[in-house]
């Protein structure tokens, strides 16, 4: 499916999942009670409302089904032909959240970690013993005989140094469809052992291949999951936010707005701006961390990408302070009132940039001014250097701010393009500009899961291979990262240790705090950030 079929079935689906959220179902419906916005995206008009109940909700879905059923094709791919046959069941009252979210939806971008989100609920949340009983609701059977027509799929199955048991059922294909995710561009422009070829390709059209092959694999999964109540946990809804909201007005606060909202120097009074973390696995006062709360990247992260928006729309505001600031209430988000604009130049976004500076320093520095955590202070610098003038795609995504259960994607995006885009004798070079390169291993060596994966690894990492073995040691790591979930450590005396994944990305961004503000930096000033849409993930 197109990706702006999907943006329109999305938007569609969502409008009614949000409906039944609020306990209402729209009357009867059909064509002529949809629109078509300039976005691409469907509205529903002239409809009537009821209260909610089973009856409306599977009216609802059987409007939808017949809608759809008469915009697509009759032969219509595996995974949106489940998508159709769930809508027009009797369980679509109960499967709401899933036909909303379902992966035939997803954007091509984003099926990597929609994928990985869910392998690692089931490999983490669920007792080891139980996978097997799950999974055997989900297809492919006879995997290794399907993926036997595809080059990259053939060289993942027998580029393996131990070999796969292809007698192990469905938990041996999800280990090795996660293994091939996790690794797809690392054949990029390589020549194929098992193929004898090289192939140039994007990531994009690796998740294509993969949702042709198998295209029932991620729907089925997400069947199960939802089944045993365990997939509206993993906000996946989160992966369809894919286009940033661009017209400027929209962060600029009046009297006429019917929002409440608080002014700024009132709002940071009560806000929370850090909190003080233990790593997992460490003892208590073992290190002094901290990190910043979720409300204050919320609020930073509006600030700077109303200030971005602005100059992309050719605007620098006037000179301002907090007094132009407020929060609006119940979202913890910024706008700015009472600005003046002026035509984007260099001082004129320099100025910006020390205004919020000002602003933040005031914000970061009232309840913790002496141990302002690494990758905050890089962020302000950043902010007060002359180099903001290029930066500020770097500053509007920068890493300090995102959701910790999106730090793992941002990494791989990143890691992919150095991996796949670049050619592998330039790594070293910019590598040298990205820390931790010469004691990373010594690092690690306060945190028992960073031990373990570090010692478990089937050839032993090169220590003196500098910042090309540190960025390789990273990657297994976080993908790896719930696989010790409960079990016992083989190199901390047997310990078993309870984490959450966010837990776990704490414990990475306390440790190797510069990490990725370093590599997104590098990034940028080559020129290749911005292709990767990071902000995406916030």
């Amino acid at each position: 499916m197109t990706e702006e079929a999907k943006r329109l079935i999305r938007s569609l689906l969502k409008a009614l999942h949000i409906f039944h959220q609020h306990g209402v179902c729209p009357g009867q419906f059909d064509e002529s009670n949809i629109v078509l916005l300039k976005d691409g995206k469907l509205k529903f008009r002239d409809i009537t409302f009821e209260a909610k109940d089973e009856t409306g909700v599977l009216r609802n879905y059987q409007n939808v089904h017949l809608i759809l059923s008469q915009l697509l094709p009759d032969n219509v791919p595996e995974d949106i032909k489940h998508l159709l046959d769930l809508m027009s069941s009797s369980r679509s009252s109960q499967m709401g959240y899933m036909i909303y979210t379902h992966a035939s939806l997803v954007p091509l971008g984003n099926r990597f970690q929609f994928f990985l989100q869910m392998y690692e609920k089931l490999k983490s949340v669920l007792g080891r013993a139980e996978h097997q009983n799950i999974l055997d609701a989900v297809p492919y059977g006879d995997w290794y005989k399907i993926l036997e027509d595809n080059h990259l799929l053939n060289n993942s199955f027998h580029g393996r140094r131990t070999p796969y048991n292809i007698n192990g059922g469905p938990t041996v294909f999800l280990n090795f469809y996660r293994n091939t995710v996790v690794h797809r561009m690392e054949n990029h422009g390589q020549p194929l052992k098992y193929s004898y070829k090289k192939l140039r390709y994007t990531s994009d059209e690796f998740e294509e291949m993969l949702a042709v092959t198998f295209p029932l694999y991620l729907p089925k999964i997400q069947e199960v999951l939802d089944e045993r109540k365990m997939l509206r946990a993993l906000n996946l809804e989160n992966l369809f936010s894919m286009e940033a909201q661009c017209n400027h007005e929209k962060y600029i606060y009046t009297e006429t707005t019917s929002q409440e909202t608080t002014p700024l120097p009132e709002y940071i009074v009560a806000l929370t701006v850090y909190k003080n973390v233990k790593p997992v696995g460490e003892k208590n006062g073992s290190r002094d961390c901290w990190i910043m709360t979720k409300e204050a990247k919320r609020l930073i992260r509006s600030l700077l990408k109303a200030l971005y928006i602005f100059h992309q729309h050719g605007l620098c505001p006037g000179k301002f302070n907090e007094s132009n600031i407020v929060i609006l209430t119940g979202k913890g988000k910024a706008k700015f009132t009472h600005i003046t604009f002026e035509a984007k130049d260099d001082s004129g976004i320099l100025r910006n940039y020390e205004d919020t500076h000002a602003i933040l320093q005031r914000i970061l520095c009232q309840q913790s001014p002496d141990n302002v955590p690494k990758d905050i202070n890089h962020l302000l610098e950043l902010m007060s250097s002359p180099r903001s003038i290029n930066m500020g795609y770097v500053i509007y995504t920068h890493a300090c701010l995102l959701p910790l259960g999106n730090r793992y994607q941002f990494f791989l995006q990143m890691f992919e393009k150095i991996m796949s885009v670049l050619d592998r004798a330039v790594h070293q070079d910019m590598l040298n500009d990205v820390p931790y390169g010469d004691n990373w291993h010594t690092i690690l060596q306060c945190n028992p899961l960073l031990k373990e994966s570090f010692h478990s690894c089937e050839n032993p990492y090169d220590t003196n291979g500098g910042s090309t073995v540190f960025l390789k040691f990273y990657r297994n790591t976080v993908v790896h990262r719930m696989e010790n979930h409960g079990q016992a450590l083989v190199y901390s005396n047997k310990k078993k240790l309870k984490y959450t994944p966010e837990e776990f990305e704490e414990m990475l961004a306390v440790t190797f705090p510069l990490y990725l503000p370093k590599i997104q930096e590098m990034l940028q000033e080559r020129k290749m950030l911005r292709a990767l849409n990071l902000h995406k993930l916030f």
